[in-house]
């Protein structure tokens, strides 16, 4: 079990919510469990399978200090579960002790409003040195501690990002080139089509419905892939999203204009020619 030892005001500081019984009241002291209070996280009541915990002694066989015989304490409160550690890890059984007056700590916590950090900072320090004179002032805030958790998370989706900004450009290229190509094989048959009385929107509507259905059938057939790749990278994490179908019908959505725009852009050109001049050979 994961033991934190803590003041009275612990749980106000991080916002801890309280799901039974009561914080820490009175002095912790000796080893009798009337006056050894801890409080437990639900994770740690179930795996003790303890219930109606509040008031009930327990027995552990010692801390970071190393092992204690007889260490009883009472349980005086139950908290919700929080993440102490990074959300790849499942919540772990949680015990908040009370220090007593002949234990020390080496860090403290301070909550404080965000509007002057520097200046609420320097006072810190000031009293730090004031009270311990001649220890070394080091501090950091929790919000760059539990940043820095996910580093590597963030470093992997700025490379997915990249590569993913280039396969879509390097796609696009490939897609406007295709559709170039084709309806420059199709000219002809666009100037035949004029001849025969067919407008802009009857040309572009026939030419769209390959395209379109061509890049229908790939991302169709692309969705398994990245969810079978989503759903494995996923795997590594206790605690993940469900998987929601409004990223792959933006992609669709995406490739489908990439494709109507090129297409209408280059059946335009074709559409322009002089059926004169595109029939000569004919």
């Amino acid at each position: 079990m994961n033991v934190n030892y803590t003041d009275h005001n612990y749980l106000s500081v991080y916002q801890i919510t309280l799901e039974e019984g009561r914080g820490f009241s009175g002095k912790q002291m000796g080893m009798e469990p009337e006056s050894n209070q801890v409080i437990l996280n639900r994770a740690a009541l179930n795996k003790i399978g303890m219930e109606d915990p509040i008031g009930k002694k327990i027995l552990w066989g010692g801390d970071y200090r190393g092992p204690v015989n007889g260490n009883q304490a009472t349980i005086v409160g139950v908290v919700e579960d929080f993440h102490f550690l990074s959300v790849r890890n499942v919540i772990k059984p949680f015990m908040l002790r009370l220090y007593n007056e002949q234990q020390t700590g080496w860090s403290i916590s301070v909550r404080f409003n965000a509007s002057d950090v520097a200046g609420i900072r320097e006072f810190i320090r000031e009293e730090f040195i004031a009270i311990f004179p001649g220890q070394a002032f080091d501090y950091e805030f929790v919000d760059e501690f539990h940043s820095r958790m996910y580093e590597e998370e963030r470093k992997m989706s700025r490379i997915v990002l990249y590569i993913a900004i280039l396969a879509i450009f390097i796609a696009a290229l490939g897609l406007y080139g295709l559709i170039a190509y084709s309806t420059s094989l199709r000219t002809r048959e666009v100037g035949l089509r004029k001849v025969l009385g067919a407008n802009f929107a009857t040309i572009s509507k026939l030419f769209s419905r390959e395209f379109m259905l061509l890049v229908i059938i790939a991302n169709l057939a692309s969705w398994p892939l990245i969810y079978l790749a989503l759903h494995r990278w996923l795997q590594s994490f206790p605690y993940r999203a469900d998987f929601a179908i409004w990223p792959f019908l933006v992609a669709l959505s995406v490739t489908l204009l990439i494709a109507y725009g090129s297409m209408l852009y280059h059946t335009y050109k074709a559409s322009r020619i002089n059926p004169a001049d595109s029939l000569r050979y004919e």
